[in-house]
């Protein structure tokens, strides 16, 4: 991303002037380096990453501005399949075609925590001390949370699901045809994580619990997780032991065939996953059909 541009004679360089163009007389353009990334989301056919600085950029179809830069001082993000959302300071913000419900944020105190699924999303209260609100379609019911303080959420195509302040339990509302928002769920877990039919919690040991529909497969018992991210029909996951992915379910795009390596975090679209690396680059795999995995 180019910050300015300074030109020099040969007698001075401009601070920050490579050494090469000082010493052959070039014209040459200083470029910030850009900031690794520290947070990414991923939608249909387009992906968000937050980089260290707090920018924003996105690549991929752009569904009517959704993924235009934004400037703000960003800590979270999400994607859905035609629409971007980010947290700034409490409040959230989110584009794409404006006449879309799902961008159209509503009044809130303070929001803490932003998830965006299909075509609706859900901002939580900040500290897990109030309500949860969501937006957008209402098909099933998925714009609809129950009335209690939620400290953790996600949200899938059509559901979504959160982890109760109170005790923990995890609470599901929106579209249950697979048994992937049951109203209650006995657990502790640390995230969650939700995909077309299926939902996931991640617990403090590093075990995987899913239920729900899973064509393809289920997590591996044996395997324990600091990460966890499910696209539509497949869930991904960094291991405990070596930084290393690991996932499992649908993999007719390769958005179940990782790249080797170790990695800091996850996020998993429909068709395709991304990754940030322990040298904060971001790695794609899967469909890329719309450029969607072409890391700036």
């Amino acid at each position: 991303m180019r910050r300015f541009a300074v030109i020099f004679s040969i007698a001075m360089a401009a601070p920050g002037c490579t050494d090469r163009c000082f010493i052959e007389g070039l014209n040459c353009e200083n470029i910030d380096p850009p900031q690794g990334f520290s947070a990414l989301a991923l939608g249909r056919d387009h992906s968000c990453g937050l980089r260290r600085n707090y920018e924003f950029e996105c690549w991929g179809t752009d569904h009517a501005g959704s993924t235009l830069p934004r400037t703000g001082i960003f800590s979270a993000i999400a994607a859905g399949d035609r629409h971007t959302c980010a947290l700034d300071v409490y409040a959230i913000a989110c584009w794409g075609d404006p006449s879309l419900p799902q961008v159209q944020v509503p009044p809130f105190n303070k929001f803490g925590a932003v998830v965006a699924g299909a075509e609706f999303t859900c901002g939580a209260a900040s500290g897990g001390t109030g309500s949860t609100e969501c937006w957008g379609d209402n098909t099933y019911g998925q714009t609809t949370p129950p009335n209690i303080a939620l400290r953790i959420i996600a949200a899938g195509r059509e559901h979504a699901c959160g982890t109760a302040s109170f005790d923990g339990g995890v609470r599901c509302w929106g579209r249950n045809d697979a048994g992937q928002a049951p109203a209650s769920i006995a657990g502790d877990f640390v995230a969650l994580t939700a995909g077309d039919r299926h939902t996931c919690g991640l617990a403090a040991s590093g075990a995987v619990t899913c239920w729900g529909e899973m064509p393809g497969g289920i997590p591996p018992p044996a395997i324990k997780f600091r990460r966890i991210s499910a696209g539509s029909f497949h869930t991904c996951g960094i291991t405990m032991e070596d930084l290393r992915i690991v996932c499992w379910g649908d993999d007719s795009d390769g958005q179940a065939s990782p790249p080797a390596g170790r990695f800091e975090e996850i996020a998993s679209g429909p068709r395709h996953s991304c990754a940030i690396t322990e040298r904060s680059d971001a790695l794609c795999w899967g469909a890329n059909d719309a450029g969607q995995g072409d890391v700036p």
